[in-house]
Formats: structure tokens, sequence, C-alpha cells
């Protein structure tokens, strides 16, 4: 099990374990709204290559996003299941009316919503804009390791170390999902990301 560790200490019990939140297979489908469907509508003064690699550069999208209408992908050979929660683009989340009335207020100190209008009804996608630091100390080609005193805090966070392709979360988070049922994502206690590597 990886733990957050202190700088120069060892992993206790006691401190707080980190998952990172993936989609859960291919069972369910996703969002399908790519990047070029609203660069164009972002202005010239907008850098496009922050916006087109937002995540990595900690960008905020809200300015000049507007109320996309999209709607969920299909996926051949798959279950095609309706998401609750799900990932999007890198440090990203999607959530549903339901799961937004459970998550959202504990998920908006950390980044900010963006609503798409998904087969008619209003989804949130939560870019994350609050970043992790590392234990750089701890943390090498097998294994990701975050600061304790840094993240104990962050319900949510990212790291440039992933090019931020992922999300991560403590304990609290992942309860809440599982108490209240969400589905559409599961939880990793191993941190790397094989695109990454």
């Amino acid at each position: 099990i990886l733990y957050l560790r202190r700088q120069g200490g060892k992993p206790k019990n006691s401190e707080m374990q980190v998952f990172a939140v993936r989609n859960d297979g291919f069972r369910y489908r996703e969002l399908d709204l790519e990047i070029d469907d609203f660069l164009d509508d972002f202005p010239e003064e907008a850098d496009n290559i922050e916006v087109f690699d937002f995540s990595k550069h900690n960008a905020s999208l809200r300015k000049y996003w507007k109320l996309y209408r999209t709607g969920f992908s299909e996926i051949e050979d798959s279950e095609n299941l309706i998401p609750d929660i799900s990932k999007w683009i890198g440090a990203t989340l999607v959530l549903s009316p339901k799961a937004l009335r459970y998550l959202g207020e504990l998920l908006e100190p950390f980044g900010e919503f963006l609503p798409v209008l998904n087969d008619g009804e209003e989804y949130q996608v939560f870019n994350c804009l609050t970043v992790g630091e590392v234990d750089e100390k701890n943390t090498n080609e097998s294994e990701l390791v975050f600061d304790q005193i840094d993240v104990s805090e962050k319900v949510v966070f990212k790291t440039p170390w992933q090019h931020s392709i992922d999300i991560y979360c403590g304990s609290r988070l992942k309860e809440l999902v599982e108490s209240f049922g969400l589905k559409g994502v599961v939880f990793h206690e191993r941190l790397k990301s094989k695109f990454s590597e």
C-alpha cells in the first residue's frame, strides 16, 4: 500500500493514503468532447498551446467556456453503462447531476466546474487546479510519493511529475463515492500511470 511519507521518514499507518482516480475499465461510456470542439471558441489572446494542454499548464478554462452540447461515446464490445463520475482529459472529472449533488461542495475549492449539456442533461466537468507536492526523496521510477504535509488537506490534486494526466485523492473522496454508490471510477493504490513511463 502506498502512503504519503514525511521527508526522510518511513510510512506510518496513521498517514494519509493516496489513490489515483481512474476510469473503471471499459464498462462505462466516455464523454464525447474533444479539445478541438471548443478550441476555436477561445479568443486570439488565449494561448492555444496552453489551452490544448490545459491540465499540464494548470490553466483555467472558465473565462471563455460555453455550455457545450455533447453526449457519451459508445465503446465497441463494452457494456456502455452511463457513469455517475468519470475521467475526461488530464486531471479532470465528469460529474452527473447526482454526483455533483453529493460531491460538488467538497470539490469546489480545488478547481472549477465547467457545464456541458450531455444528451439534454447538464453535467459538470471538474477541472482540477490544485497541485500536490511530490516527496522527491522517496519518489523513484516505480513509486510516486506525495509530501504528507502539503496534500493532507487537499481533497483532490495533480502533479507535473505525471504531466497532470491523473487526478489523485485521499480516503475522503473515495469513501464518499463508494458510500453514495457513484459508479464509473476506481481508486488505484498504484499511483504512477503507465502512460507516463
